[in-house]
Parts: C-alpha cells; structure tokens; sequence
C-alpha cells in the first residue's frame, strides 16, 4: 500500500475495488489540470502582450 501514500491527494474512500483505477484517475486528473492552466496562463499572457502592445 505504498502507493497511496505517495499520491497524498488520493481520498481513501476514492475506490477501493479497484485502486490502480483510482490512481490513473488522479493522474488523469493531475494532467488535466496542469494542461488547463497551462493553456490559460499561455492565453493570460498573450491577452497581458496584446492589451501592452494596443495600448503601448
């Protein structure tokens, strides 16, 4: 059971029948949220570069 302790955000009750499941649903998750806030910090900062270079 060392694996839930590396992943500290994987909830114990998240799924218990099938935990290599539950872990590829917290990477999953993990790599959707870090590509989501990749694109808006991507999309943030072309806004940020735009808003400078109109108003520049």
């Amino acid at each position: 059971m060392s694996s839930s302790e590396t992943w500290s955000s994987v909830p114990a009750t998240g799924s218990p029948q099938s935990p290599v499941g539950g872990a590829y649903k917290v990477i999953g998750s993990a790599l959707t949220v870090v590509v989501v806030g990749g694109l808006a910090w991507g999309l943030t900062l072309t806004v940020i570069k735009a808003v400078a270079i109109f108003t520049g």
